[in-house]
C-alpha cells in the first residue's frame, strides 16, 4: 500500500505507532469533512480513512527507525500538517526518541501516549497517559457510527479488529481483549484518539477560536 494517496490537498495527516519486539504497527489515516444526513438536513462529519495499515519487521531497532521514519517523511510531503502518535510506554520511550531524530526536519509533530491498564486519560505535558480500554472503547464507537472507513486492501487490521473480544467481569467491569495481536488496532487507536475540530480540516486550515479571542 502507498502511506497516503488522496484526491486534491491532504489536510491533516494522523499516523499511530505502536512498538512491538521485533516488529513496529503503523497505522496512517486522513480524517475529512463528510456531509451527511439529508439534502433539507445535511450535517458535517469528520471520517478518518485509512490510507496504510501495515507492520514494519526488523532485526535491529536502528533498522525499523529507518524505514518507519520513511513511512511518515513520505507522509508529511504530502500533507500540509503531520501528527504522529507513538506508543511511548515501557521500551516505547526509547523508540520515541529515536523517531523525533529522524524526524526532525519532516515538521512532523511528535505524539507521546503510554497506555495504561486502568484510570483516566490525561492529556497535557510532554507525555500523554490513555487507558487501553479508553482507546479501544474510542475506535469501536467510531468505527459503530462511520467515523472510520478502512478499505479492504488492509486485511491484517480487519482481521485484527474482528478478533476482539468484550467481556464483562463479575464486577461488571468491561474489558476488551484480542484473540491474536492486536497491534495495528493499537496503532489506528492511537491515530483517531485525539480530537479534531471541523475548521483543522478546512483548506486553507481555519485558526480555532477559543472563547472568542
Amino acid at each position: 500500500m502507498v502511506p497516503l494517496r488522496s484526491q486534491g490537498p491532504v489536510v491533516l495527516a494522523r499516523i499511530g505507532v505502536d512498538f512491538g519486539a521485533a516488529d513496529i504497527a503503523v497505522a496512517v489515516t486522513e480524517p475529512k469533512l463528510v456531509e451527511v444526513g439529508t439534502e433539507d438536513f445535511p450535517e458535517l462529519r469528520i471520517t478518518h480513512y485509512v490510507r496504510f495499515a501495515e507492520m514494519i519487521s526488523f532485526s535491529r531497532v536502528e533498522d525499523g527507525m529507518e524505514r518507519l521514519a520513511d513511512v511518515v517523511g513520505g507522509v508529511a510531503l504530502r500533507a500540509l500538517r503531520t501528527e504522529v502518535f507513538v506508543d511511548a510506554s515501557s521500551l516505547g520511550r526509547y523508540a520515541t526518541a529515536l523517531l523525533r531524530g529522524k524526524l526532525h526536519e519532516t515538521g512532523a509533530r511528535v505524539f507521546e501516549v503510554q497506555i495504561t491498564s486502568a484510570g483516566t486519560p490525561v492529556e497535557k505535558g510532554p507525555v500523554w497517559r490513555v487507558p487501553r480500554l479508553a482507546l479501544l472503547e474510542n475506535v469501536a464507537g467510531m468505527l459503530a457510527t462511520g467515523g472510520i472507513v478502512i478499505p479492504r486492501e488492509c486485511q491484517a487490521l480487519i482481521s485484527q479488529l474482528k478478533s476482539l473480544r468484550a467481556r464483562i467481569s463479575e464486577a461488571r467491569r468491561l474489558s476488551v481483549e484480542p484473540v491474536q495481536d492486536d497491534d495495528l488496532v493499537m496503532a489506528l487507536a492511537l491515530a483517531v484518539w485525539k480530537r479534531i475540530y471541523e475548521g483543522e480540516l478546512t483548506f486553507p486550515p481555519k485558526p480555532r477560536v477559543i472563547n472568542g479571542v
